[in-house]
């Protein structure tokens, strides 16, 4: 989605908030057009967009060739190992632990 469709996307629908005496339309459109470019870089930018958890960022940084990722239920161990795993293979890896070409992880 374009920011030009995200505008005519604006346009046509009823926000959610509409302009009042805090907020003029002008502001409201430039909200929406600012929102919908953090979606879009979400979809297209995930990995480079990944803020871990401040326990998970050691894991991250090791540069150990065999490392465990050990925490409670629902403590986000699947997507940290996965994210790692991505970032290997696509070479994004932040930390410069796998080749930029022909990754692996």
């Amino acid at each position: 989605m374009s920011v030009s469709d995200l505008k005519d996307l604006a346009k046509h629908t009823t926000p959610a908030i509409t302009p009042g005496p805090d907020i003029d339309a002008a502001t409201l459109a430039q909200q929406i057009v600012r929102v919908g470019r953090q979606v879009l870089a979400f979809r297209t930018e995930a990995l480079r967009m990944l803020r871990p958890l401040p326990h998970v960022e050691e894991f991250f940084s090791c540069e150990k060739q065999i490392r465990l990722l050990f925490g409670s239920n629902q403590s986000a161990k699947t997507f940290h190992g996965l994210a790692e795993v991505a970032r290997a293979v696509t070479g994004q890896d932040p930390f410069g632990k796998y080749p930029k070409n022909n990754g692996r992880a």
